[in-house]
């Protein structure tokens, strides 16, 4: 289906919205369990919270314009995560591990924060 109006966009920019915060709630709970910081697993608990409460964001925007969030998978989320999880296969546990685990998350959130700009 062609993009014709603002609406369609909107709509299907906040199913990869959606997607990539479902899979981000997903996921968070496997990075606390690997960091071996207790800093780093609170923030990534602190993260965890707040995935489940921006999952709404999107669900809002269905609403608004009367859709549902049909399923959709962000290609570019499932991409930077499997960089990731290669990333970290890679690295050596302790503190390296630590900071691989903290870049993977930048990147994901990078990601999250530039869809949130539209949705």
């Amino acid at each position: 289906m062609a993009v014709d109006t603002l609406e369609k966009l909107l709509a299907g920019e906040s199913r990869d919205l959606h997607s990539a915060e479902k899979r981000g709630t997903k996921v968070l709970p496997n990075l606390i369990e690997a960091a071996s910081s207790e800093d780093l697993k609170k923030a990534f608990e602190h993260h965890l919270n707040e995935a489940e409460a921006q999952i709404q964001r999107p669900e809002m925007a269905f609403t608004i314009l009367g859709t549902t969030p049909k399923e959709k998978t962000c290609d570019e989320m499932k991409g930077i995560q499997a960089e990731g999880a290669e990333m970290l296969l890679e690295t050596k546990e302790g503190d390296i591990h630590d900071v691989a685990l903290l870049s993977a998350a930048q990147r994901v959130e990078h990601d999250e924060m530039a869809a949130h700009r539209l949705v």
